[in-house]
């Protein structure tokens, strides 16, 4: 009789159990299914190389930092501070409390800057979307219009769109395709134009990390020096040589933390044209398209050969084309 109650709870774990398990499958699947999404994999390719750079910036500026401490461990040990049983180890623990102490704010930090990159990600594929879902919703046949942000978008791509999408419009509702003179403003185009709105736009977020992680260098720099300095009134008779000596190397220490953040701020830069190349010739290829459709090219269709994280996009804009092209010429 006493058996029942216990065989009750032995089902209801192993059916807790099976919930589980099927909970974690399924986020497994999501998580699979994510994965093997091109745009996904290109907004965290983003948000990696950006966290990345101020890792390396961190990294780097550490490796002088180390450096500094080892020479400083061989000038306390000229003044005889050998003869402290431990002195090494009491040393370094001393003098890396600090970083431990900052090393929260550095983990925050880094997350920070992974969560701009995918924001920033998102930012750049934001036209193409824009122009991929109202494609689609004329095809389904769903009420759409085709609304950017003109402040924030890639100006000719949004603004010619604007203009081919308003003739597709007119000429859908009359029933036919025709020629279209393009403005000499859009005729004239043959290249990749550089679109400084939207270049500054994004640059400001990468700038804004950029600075954020000089600060950070400058502030280990002076709580470190500050602690060494504090450790050599302890256990040192100071003079004016001493002072002299770690007065310069703060001096020389700020000097090269100088340089390691003018290269960090140029590798910024070069991220800021590698990730506007990643838009550039994608957002040219498309008006080139659109502009070609309009002069009566109909079988215009975009073709860009290794921008994976634009296919779904592209895949959507040409179906538009074809519907056109079979609906209405």
């Amino acid at each position: 009789m006493s058996g029942g109650p216990t065989h009750d709870q032995g089902d209801k774990g192993v059916l807790s159990l099976n919930n589980t398990s099927d909970w974690m499958n399924k986020i497994k699947t999501i998580f699979i299914s994510a994965f093997k999404d091109d745009q996904v994999k290109f907004r965290l390719g983003i948000a990696f190389k950006l966290m990345m750079l101020p890792c390396f910036t961190l990294a780097i500026a550490m490796g002088f930092f180390w450096t500094f401490l080892k020479m400083d461990l061989f000038f306390f040990e000229a003044y005889n501070i050998r003869e402290v049983g431990n002195f090494q180890e009491i040393y370094f623990d001393y003098i890396l409390s600090t970083v431990i102490g900052h090393t929260p704010l550095l983990l925050a930090f880094i997350a920070g800057t992974l969560l701009l990159g995918l924001y920033i990600s998102n930012m750049v594929l934001r036209p193409f979307r824009t122009i991929g879902n109202y494609c689609e919703d004329i095809v389904e046949g769903r009420v759409s219009s085709y609304d950017p942000d003109f402040f924030s978008e890639l100006r000719l791509l949004t603004r010619f769109s604007d203009y081919f999408f308003v003739i597709m419009q007119n000429m859908t509702k009359k029933g036919k395709l025709e020629n279209i003179d393009i403005p000499e403003k859009y005729s004239r185009i043959h290249q990749p134009v550089f679109e400084k709105s939207f270049f500054i736009q994004f640059s400001l977020f990468v700038t804004i990390t950029s600075i954020a992680t000089g600060i950070a260098v400058f502030v280990a720099t002076v709580d470190i020096h500050s602690q060494i300095f504090s450790l050599a009134e302890k256990t040192i008779k100071m003079t004016p040589a001493i002072n002299y000596f770690l007065e310069r190397q703060e001096n020389t220490l700020f000097d090269i933390m100088t340089g390691i953040l003018v290269a960090h701020f140029i590798l910024h830069m070069v991220f800021c044209f590698h990730l506007y190349n990643k838009v550039a010739a994608p957002a040219f290829g498309i008006f080139a398209t659109f502009r070609g459709f309009l002069k009566g090219n109909h079988e215009a269709r975009i073709h860009l050969i290794g921008y994976y994280y634009l296919r779904p996009e592209c895949r959507k804009i040409n179906r538009y084309l074809t519907w056109l092209q079979k609906k209405y010429t």
